[in-house]
């Protein structure tokens, strides 16, 4: 593949995941510069800029309205009633592959992360947080997982693989420690 085709599919990546089916894209970079030289092609870098910047602002504001209208305003779908702690990092650069449903609780210093740069290749994957979910402070979901209603993920977890609805995981990597005591209510 060409350096001109591969960074055309590089700037192709991000319209695909918010408009498509696909949960995750991954790409392979064939060139003498690591994949992470490509960011620019995702989206206008002003716009990263200014979401980076208004994030390090959001995130050091303690659970409020305010903070979760402004994540709205940056891109990522929230419900209601969400609680976000100080420090959590959702990747609002890329904030339309974020999905937060209603009364979920996100830790201190937990971690969204929809993209994936290594050396060779750039992988990016929509995150979808289910109501009533329990993300740990320290924990880190990666790029295409699934977190199920009723889910509760613990304190430093490594998340890469789904989580089913009203399961406890915890660990690096995440493995399934028990059951939630009770799945949510569906309709509240």
């Amino acid at each position: 593949m060409h350096h001109k085709q591969q960074m055309e599919l590089i700037g192709s990546l991000f319209p695909r995941l918010i408009h498509g089916t696909a949960r995750v894209e991954k790409i392979k970079v064939n060139t003498l510069l690591p994949a992470a030289a490509y960011w620019y092609k995702l989206r206008n870098p002003w716009t990263m800029l200014w979401r980076g910047a208004m994030q390090e602002l959001v995130k050091k504001l303690p659970p409020c309205g305010l903070k979760n209208s402004l994540y709205r305003f940056m891109g990522i779908t929230m419900g209601k009633n969400v609680v976000i702690f100080p420090n959590a990092d959702l990747s609002v650069s890329l904030g339309e592959l974020v999905t937060i449903g209603n009364h979920v609780v996100i830790g201190m210093h937990a971690a969204l992360v929809v993209e994936a740069l290594t050396t060779d290749s750039i992988k990016l994957g929509k995150i979808h947080i289910g109501d009533r979910a329990v993300v740990g402070g320290r924990s880190y979901v990666g790029p295409g997982v699934i977190v199920g209603p009723g889910a509760i993920i613990a304190n430093g977890a490594r998340v890469v693989k789904d989580v089913p609805a009203g399961q406890v995981v915890g660990g690096v990597p995440a493995r399934r420690i028990t059951d939630t005591l009770a799945p949510p209510a569906m309709g509240t």
